[in-house]
């Protein structure tokens, strides 16, 4: 953290040796061993070494560099040195004011005897003169430091920073994730700003949204009320370079934010006065009780908390780890160690998964996601979220409009194909043959980002040079319930009757197409891998009639067949006995658009009339039922829910719309492969995942199983032997 220790004390006095008692080693610059680098000890003319002065400045421009650069990245630091004047004390400052640091000091009153005893017993090349040493000591004693400097008496007073205690102080404490200018949904969570709530705020306040102006006046007013906390995100700094004159290194800031903010201001300096204000105001981190709830906020998320001093403000404000890193699970797991000081962490910034004890509050407001909240109530946490509304909905184009000035990636020839390479919310990868793989980044489908282009990006792949849809799966659909579009008040709203229900397998999507007369393998998202090669042999046995009818259809129409890979090679929690198939569940349309909301389902349909499914391997999909209103689909899934050989059902409407629900069956074991999975990484975990009765009872048979079992087994054969134990119980 932002904190600079001054150990201040004449030779002899035990500077040295509060370093070493305290573990403070790694977190400390010493005088002396700048000097040591620059120059040997030197003879003297009576007869021993010492350190030698001559190089004195310099060794201390050499430590004022250092610690400038660790000051650059708000790492803790510890300066032993004598420190005798005021002069050397106030040499800090600059840096302090420049880095928002907070300097404290800790006195060593040895007395003057003891303090030129203790220098008697130093390596001789260390000690000093005994005059000099009762000069240092006059010096500490007459010359008093000033407020400025914080005298400590204990290295634990600093150490693990504070935690505030607001119980009974407030109603409750709202935590908000970023904002990146998204004025609209901030001012629905604080449109009634109540003095009984505090308020703590993630960081980010600005860039990418577009109410930029708004959003930073809000926010100016809101940091000089007494119930609001705000903490340093890592676009702040943008602003803190603007408001002092220093280099801005973000385009977007410099093109975009700073003209908004900067509309009609009529006194610039003035406004810069009030932001430099503001960022001086901003926290580290904020660190709380309430009631029973200990919370600990930064704006990226920790992997553990050590004692809060030593973590350095870059690691709050950027993350532990890459911005992918799933911090959430790595706290959990740290946290179940006790390595967390029991702290549940909440932090915006990356948007992973939350977990127990770490909750993350970013979802890509900026793009029509959420504003995500917490409310922490005296017995409860309640996670809450603003759907924002106003965005620009042409950040596609624009954002392709920027790659190409900036030439930043290889763009095709197509430019709705180009809109979706260059979406944050797409992943793009090269595969063969000289392909682009796109699909939705895990942070669409954790936090519900689904728009036209989202939806697309599922199993798409694109010819690098000309953008041409070479291999296509689905419009991405849902289990019903999942989300707004799958809710049965949606469905109702834009089925068209009637809805065929199929069985859904419980395998592994591939995708078949043909590029340049040659069978083409893929998953969602490549062309190559374990799991092409088991789709690829598992093909390869199909009979050569099929294979060849199945190249016509493809390369004739430039279509793609969509499959669901059921192999031995690749088990999941159905069982098919050993049986292994390639289910065709459709045939699409190399196009980016599909004439259906997910598929098109006539056209479809009359290429798979056109297939003869008399083959052991290649097998059409099952129909199970056709529905001609809600409660009939309603009644299909309730009756299906106990079914054991088959993941759920698939519904596909007239039109395209497809949804689909997981059987309870195959939910409850899939739950049970995830506990099995703890289990054999920390049994705690596991425990922590089991809170329902059968779960825990699961858990307790697996602590009876061979140890090998338990480890090894496939959770398909632990799920028979366990339900044979369960029927005859």
């Amino acid at each position: 953290m932002r904190t600079l220790l001054l150990l201040r004390g004449t030779v002899g006095s035990g500077k040295s040796t509060f370093v070493k008692e305290n573990n403070l080693e790694p977190y400390t610059l010493e005088a002396d061993k700048f000097r040591l680098l620059l120059s040997n000890p030197k003879l003297t003319k009576f007869g021993d070494f010492e350190i030698s002065q001559k190089n004195d400045r310099l060794a201390w421009e050499m430590l004022f560099n250092c610690l400038e650069e660790r000051m650059k990245s708000g790492e803790f630091t510890v300066v032993d040195a004598t420190h005798t004047t005021k002069r050397a004390m106030n040499s800090y400052k600059n840096l302090a004011d420049k880095y928002k640091y907070t300097i404290y000091y800790y006195q060593l009153d040895t007395p003057l005897e003891e303090c030129i005893e203790n220098n008697k017993k130093r390596e001789s090349y260390k000690q000093v003169d005994e005059n000099v040493i009762s000069r240092m000591f006059r010096n500490i004693q007459n010359e008093k430091i000033s407020g400025s400097f914080k005298r400590i008496f204990d290295i634990n007073e600093i150490i693990n920073f504070c935690i505030a205690d607001v119980t009974g102080k407030y109603d409750k404490v709202r935590i908000i994730g970023d904002i990146h200018s998204c004025f609209t949904a901030i001012s629905e969570i604080v449109k009634d700003f109540d003095k009984n709530t505090l308020y703590v705020f993630l960081g980010d306040f600005l860039d990418r949204g577009i109410e930029h102006k708004q959003t930073l006046l809000l926010m100016l007013d809101l940091y000089k009320k007494e119930n609001v906390i705000m903490i340093e995100g890592n676009h702040e700094i943008h602003l803190e370079n603007f408001a002092n004159d220093f280099k801005i290194n973000s385009k977007q800031f410099l093109n975009e934010t700073l003209p908004a903010i900067l509309e009609d201001e009529e006194n610039i300096d003035n406004f810069k006065r009030e932001i430099r204000k503001f960022y001086k105001k901003l926290r580290q981190c904020y660190a709380f009780k309430f009631y029973n709830h200990k919370i600990l906020c930064t704006h990226a998320g920790l992997s553990f908390v050590p004692n809060l001093a030593l973590v350095s403000t870059n690691e709050m404000i950027n993350g532990v780890g890459s911005f992918e890193t799933e911090i959430g699970e790595l706290y959990e797991e740290n946290y179940l160690k006790g390595k967390c000081q029991d702290f549940v962490q909440v932090h915006g910034h990356r948007g992973v998964n939350s977990t127990e004890h770490s909750i993350c509050l970013e979802g890509e407001v900026e793009y029509g996601g959420e504003l995500k909240y917490l409310d922490v109530m005296p017995d409860e946490i309640l996670q809450k979220s603003i759907i924002n509304t106003v965005y620009d909905r042409d950040y596609l184009q624009h954002e392709l409009e920027k790659a190409k000035e900036n030439k930043q990636i290889n763009l095709t020839a197509d430019e709705d194909v180009n809109k979706l390479i260059v979406s944050k919310l797409i992943s793009v990868k090269k595969t063969k043959p000289n392909l682009y793989s796109l699909n939705f980044g895990r942070n669409v489908f954790r936090k519900k980002l689904w728009n036209d282009s989202t939806i697309k990006a599922r199993g798409l792949f694109v010819d690098a040079e000309t953008g041409k849809v070479k291999i296509r799966s689905y419009n991405k659909f849902f289990n019903y319930g999942e989300n707004k579009y799958s809710t049965r008040e949606y469905l109702e709203n834009n089925i068209v009757y009637p809805v065929t229900a199929y069985e859904k397998y419980n395998g592994f999507l591939g995708i078949l197409s043909v590029i340049d007369e040659k069978f083409v393998f893929a998953t969602k998202s490549v062309t190559n891998g374990t799991h092409v090669k088991y789709f690829e042999t598992l093909f390869e046995k199909a009979s050569e009639k099929m294979k060849d009818e199945i190249f016509r259809i493809c390369s004739e129409n430039d279509v793609s067949i969509v499959f669901e890979v059921v192999s031995n090679e690749d088990r999941h929690i159905v069982d098919y006995f050993g049986k292994e198939h390639l289910f065709i569940l459709d045939v699409i349309d190399n196009s980016l658009f599909i004439n259906g909301v997910h598929v098109d389902n006539n056209f479809s349909k009359r290429f798979l009339k056109e297939i003869n499914f008399d083959d052991d391997v290649i097998k059409m999909k099952k129909e199970i039922k056709k529905c001609n209103n809600f409660d009939e689909i309603i009644d299909l899934m309730e009756n299906y829910d106990n079914f054991e050989n088959a993941e759920g059902i698939v519904f596909c409407a007239e039109n395209g719309l497809m949804f689909k629900y997981k059987a309870k069956h195959y939910s409850l074991w899939k739950k049970r492969r995830g506990i099995l999975e703890f289990y054999r990484k920390d049994f705690n975990r596991a425990k922590l995942a089991g809170r329902y009765k059968d779960e825990q009872e699961f858990i307790e048979w697996l602590t009876e199983l061979d140890n090998d079992k338990a480890e090894n087994a496939h959770i398909i054969d632990l799920m028979n032997e366990y339900e044979i134990k369960k029927n005859n119980l």
